[in-house]
């Protein structure tokens, strides 16, 4: 049962039914129409013997025969055809029957010549007779009294004799027996037996036992005898005649089942070969799978391949890879979590506690603000990792609309002029002068620009610049924030957008590490991205959007 159920052995058995199902209907279709065939020849053949048999009887019986003397020559017919005879009376009666044909394979023939002026005298006058005998059935002479021109050959006499249960010497006896020549006309006789088969397009001379294969037609003829006045005098069947088609139809049935049998043999081993080679790789990726559900991560399909069984690998070890790393960030991630929570955890409760304990006012109140900006060092740590974690889940993914990106950027640089001023920055802006519509979340995309220009503000020292500018391009848009700040240590370029990360020279500033993972995940969330370029003079970020930012 565990067998049936695994593709290695489904595939082969699978291949091995549909052969032989193909056989089946090939075979059916073929059998049948060769039984169809055969059968047709079969009534044809039979009906042909019918008709010339009919019309001989009825001349037999024009000449005063009765059916019931007619044995010799139903025998007879029984021998040419090859088959059952029987003379019915008008009441469907059976007369005489020849029973099942069982064999006969020899026609004796015999021609005898006489003198020419024995038969025609010497006046010259034409007088010849003619004496054919099937069998042991005399058909009588048949006089001949229209003058003939010319030289007359010397008649002769023609009588067949058939093995089918009479002797040819009996025959021949019966022949001299009823014959009515006179000595003097009896001349020079030769007899010789021709080995015959019969079949339903004649006689073969080079197969007698043609007809010995012991099967019969189940066809059946019946023709309708009449006299000369047109009444019916009974009936004549042919049936039983040789069933030659159905030795063709067997032979065809057993090569059929012979191919068949090959087709299938043949069909079950490249079904086992196809279901090889596909379930080779499948339990490589199962076992590759197994190994990530145990934990080991960093399993991988070696699957060379370029159908698509390759390209699942390729999804796979793709798939795997994001897994390592998302489940690895996620380990880092917690652990980061957990140690910038525990700072401001710590101090507000040190500061709570000193609180409680202080006496004096002035004091009490000092450690209560100091817990309270605690406080809220960790309401902006919340509340950063939870829209990280809404924007990381596509929550944001259907809330596109059309932004003037041109006209956004001019509204926050306004609001951002203010507190350049204040801290002795000079702030600048770079857009062109017509709109530039995109599709995106405008809060989203917001909160990009003011994190960039927060960052910017904060590592900038006094007297500094900070430019925001906005770039066209054919496809996508590139809005950028250039300061001349601190900069960012080459070292830290490859790791400035991991969570909780922090570059070696901003100790001395606040910050949670969170911003710039915030910005990357919201530009990725729009199929865009971020860059960063920097060195002592100063840091830019660039961000490019597709037009078309959320499909």
């Amino acid at each position: 049962m565990v067998m049936l159920q695994s593709i290695r052995w489904r595939l082969p058995l699978s291949y091995a039914g549909i052969a032989l199902l193909a056989t089946l209907a090939l075979g059916t279709v073929l059998l049948t129409t060769l039984r169809g065939y055969y059968t047709q020849r079969e009534r044809e053949y039979l009906n042909r013997n019918a008709e010339a048999f009919s019309r001989n009887i009825e001349q037999f019986a024009a000449d005063g025969v009765a059916l019931k003397d007619m044995q010799y020559v139903l025998d007879n017919h029984s021998f040419i055809a090859r088959s059952r005879v029987r003379l019915l009376d008008s009441d469907s009666k059976t007369v005489l029957d020849t029973g099942t044909f069982t064999g006969g394979d020899l026609i004796t023939i015999r021609m005898e010549s006489v003198p020419t002026d024995a038969v025609f005298g010497s006046a010259g006058g034409s007088n010849s007779n003619v004496v054919i005998s099937q069998g042991a059935t005399d058909v009588g002479p048949v006089q001949n009294t229209e003058p003939i021109q010319g030289p007359m050959p010397a008649p002769t006499y023609i009588s067949f004799f058939s093995a089918s249960g009479i002797p040819a010497e009996a025959n021949l006896s019966y022949w001299d027996s009823i014959s009515s020549r006179p000595p003097e006309i009896r001349g020079r006789s030769r007899s010789f037996s021709l080995p015959v088969g019969g079949s339903p397009f004649g006689y073969d001379s080079d197969n007698p036992d043609i007809s010995k294969n012991g099967q019969h037609s189940n066809e059946k003829i019946i023709k309708a005898l009449y006299d000369q006045d047109g009444t019916l005098i009974g009936y004549l069947e042919v049936s039983e005649g040789p069933a030659f088609g159905r030795e063709i139809v067997d032979s065809v049935a057993q090569g059929l089942i012979s191919a068949g049998a090959v087709a299938i043999i043949l069909a079950a081993f490249v079904g086992w070969l196809i279901s090889r080679n596909i379930s080779q790789p499948l339990l490589i990726l199962t076992e590759a799978t197994s190994h990530m559900a145990d934990g080991r991560l960093s399993a991988r399909v070696d699957l060379k391949r370029k159908d698509e069984l390759g390209v699942l690998a390729h999804s796979f070890n793709e798939m795997a890879h994001r897994v390592e790393n998302t489940v690895v960030t996620l380990r880092r991630f917690v652990a980061d979590a957990a140690h910038e929570l525990h700072t401001p955890l710590t101090a507000l409760r040190t500061n709570l506690e000193l609180a409680v304990s202080e006496t004096n006012p002035h004091a009490r109140e000092n450690f209560i603000h100091r817990a309270e900006a605690q406080a809220n060092r960790l309401e902006h740590l919340t509340n950063s990792l939870l829209d990280l974690a809404r924007i990381e889940s596509g929550s944001y993914q259907h809330q596109a609309q059309s932004v003037d990106l041109t006209g956004l950027m001019k509204q926050i640089n306004e609001a951002y002029a203010s507190r350049a001023e204040q801290a002795g920055l000079t702030l600048a802006i770079e857009t062109p002068k017509h709109d530039i519509i995109i599709e995106a979340n405008e809060p989203q995309i917001t909160r990009v620009i003011d994190n960039l220009l927060d960052n910017a503000l904060k590592f900038t020292p006094e007297d500094g610049a900070i430019t925001l500018g906005l770039t066209p391009q054919e496809h996508d848009v590139e809005l950028w924030v250039k300061d001349t700040g601190i900069g960012i240590p080459q070292e830290d370029l490859p790791n400035l957008f991991n969570r909780f990360y922090r570059g070696h020279n901003v100790a001395a500033y606040p910050g949670n590490g969170l911003g710039l993972v915030i910005i990357k995940a919201i530009v990725e969330e729009h199929r865009g991205s971020v860059s960063v370029q920097s060195d002592p003079s100063g840091t830019c970020f660039s961000v490019r959007l597709p037009k078309g930012a959320i499909s």
